[in-house]
């Protein structure tokens, strides 16, 4: 109590230097952190305020933070400190030791992000070292992976070293993490415009006039390329085709487990031979209306029915027209599958409308998609995958359904050949690895999705998949329309679709 009364009689007569040796050794007594920060704090304060001595003021307000690291007012009197001075390399070092003191959960992540941002300023705008700036915001990036802004910033950083894709990849992730903000696309298509990647930036402009967010810069390169002679005259033309790994790694919504799409895919020739069973028969065709010939047929649709699913690669299902069907395209579970193109479809003059539909409705062709045609019921598709893990592993109990899946098991068995069967082996121990669960709901999500994505990029074109997608069908599996286009919008934009559009031959400017 006597050195503080005595502390208080140096204050009145302004005896600083006496004041603060006798802070010094009240600190030094004291047991407790957070009030020897204070002393620190109130000993660094009389160094700057009274004795003007700026480098001594900044050690003790660092001695305070090192008792105190949530004594964040000691942090911004450093900071301003050096800045005033301009001491970028002792600033440096202050910001290097604050993070320090705040690593490994001490501080909240929104202290660390925010340090680590003006770590990769001061690097940036003050030091001119932007290779120690790209890895300040990495951290940033690190801690807080969803920050739109350090993603922009580390992008800007990247371009201005000439590292496009590094510059490209932050803002994809951006878009990924805020699929409907649009300044990291505004950013996205100047850096693919700037590097001359026509296409990609093409896209990124038709996304931006969608979403009603484009500038003049964007609009005028959009207009540009959708204007005749600009190798873009309606619907895209393909010069090559995918092949099933790549659908599903570019295509496929993560929702569409792998596994379990793999695993119905194995069991669907047997499903097939078993239960040649026919859906929905009132649309069959009747005999007096031929399938289609895809060598012969002059029916606008049909060629491009057939074409699609060459691009694609999924094996075509015979095609009838009728006229007196009001419909689009319909699935017909027969052997071998067929597809009834109705009078909507069939009154489709649009290019883009046409390769919509029939992308969406084709990929519900896919193998692991297929059950999905045969049985709609959610309670079918789910004794189909215990009859498919039972086949992997006879072994694993079914708790309470084991008769049932034993019975179809066996059924289907009698139509798989051993290499089906070992490959069943292969994927069930793999799924059961992984954690066994599956969400067929989830899975229906995903199948829809991707067929909405398959549709898109065959069309080519964001206005037209937006209107296109059937509401009925995707609220069915539970996914709102607003979902959809965000889906649609942040996958057109990706790393795999632009990839799809080079491989494909199908963009712009080529």
């Amino acid at each position: 109590m006597l050195q503080h009364r005595l502390l208080e009689a140096y204050q009145r007569v302004d005896a600083w230097q006496e004041m603060t040796g006798l802070l010094e050794k009240i600190a030094a007594a004291d047991d407790n952190p957070r009030r020897r920060a204070k002393y620190f704090y109130t000993l660094a304060q009389i160094q700057r305020d009274k004795a003007h001595d700026g480098a001594r003021a900044a050690e003790a307000f660092e001695r305070a933070l090192d008792e105190d690291p949530t004594l964040l007012k000691a942090f911004e009197a450093v900071d301003r400190i050096h800045t005033q001075a301009r001491a970028w390399k002792p600033l440096e070092r202050a910001y290097r030791r604050m993070l320090h003191r705040v690593a490994g959960g001490k501080a909240p992540p929104e202290l660390e992000v925010e340090l680590w941002s003006a770590l990769g300023l001061l690097y940036r705008d003050r030091m001119r070292d932007d290779v120690s700036a790209i890895e300040a915001f990495k951290m940033a990036a690190r801690v807080r992976p969803d920050d739109a802004k350090v993603r922009r910033i580390l992008a800007e950083l990247h371009g201005r070293r000439g590292s496009v894709d590094e510059a490209a990849e932050e803002l994809h992730l951006a878009i990924q993490q805020h699929p409907l903000h649009a300044e990291p696309y505004r950013a996205l298509f100047r850096l693919y415009r700037d590097a001359g990647r026509v296409d990609r930036a093409f896209c990124l402009a038709h996304a931006l006039v969608l979403l009603e967010k484009a500038d003049d810069d964007a609009r005028r390169f959009h207009a540009v390329h959708q204007s005749p002679g600009t190798g873009r005259k309606g619907a895209p033309t393909f010069k090559s085709r995918l092949d099933a790994p790549t659908f599903t790694r570019a295509v496929c919504h993560p929702e569409e487990d792998v596994l379990v799409g793999k695993m119905f895919e194995l069991i669907l020739p047997a499903v097939r031979a078993q239960r040649a069973v026919t859906m929905r028969m009132s649309i069959a065709p009747p005999p007096n209306i031929p399938w289609e010939d895809r060598t012969t047929t002059r029916v606008a649709l049909a060629r491009a029915f057939f074409a699609c699913a060459d691009v694609l690669a999924i094996p075509a299902p015979r095609l009838a027209l009728r006229q007196d069907l009001d419909a689009m395209l319909v699935p017909v579970a027969t052997e071998p599958p067929s597809t009834v193109a109705g009078r909507r479809a069939l009154s489709l003059t649009r290019p883009e409308e046409m390769l919509f539909a029939i992308g969406q409705h084709l990929s519900g062709w896919r193998g692991d998609a297929h059950l999905r045609v045969l049985f709609p019921k959610p309670q079918q598709q789910e004794q189909l995958l215990l009859a498919a893990l039972k086949l992997g592993k006879p072994d694993l109990p079914m708790h309470g359904a084991e008769e049932r899946t034993l019975e179809d098991a066996r059924a289907l068995a009698r139509h798989l050949e051993p290499v089906q069967l070992e490959g069943l082996r292969v994927v069930v121990k793999r799924f059961l690895a992984d954690g066994g669960r599956a969400d067929l709901k989830a899975f229906a999500r995903g199948v829809e999705l991707t067929a909405a994505r398959a549709g898109l990029l065959l069309a080519g074109d964001l206005p037209t998949a937006v209107r296109g997608f059937d509401d009925a069908r995707l609220a069915a599996v539970g996914v709102p329309a607003s979902e959809v286009v965000r889906d649609l919008v942040a996958w057109f934009v990706s790393p795999a679709h632009l990839a799809l559009r080079e491989q494909l031959g199908c963009g712009v400017g080529r």
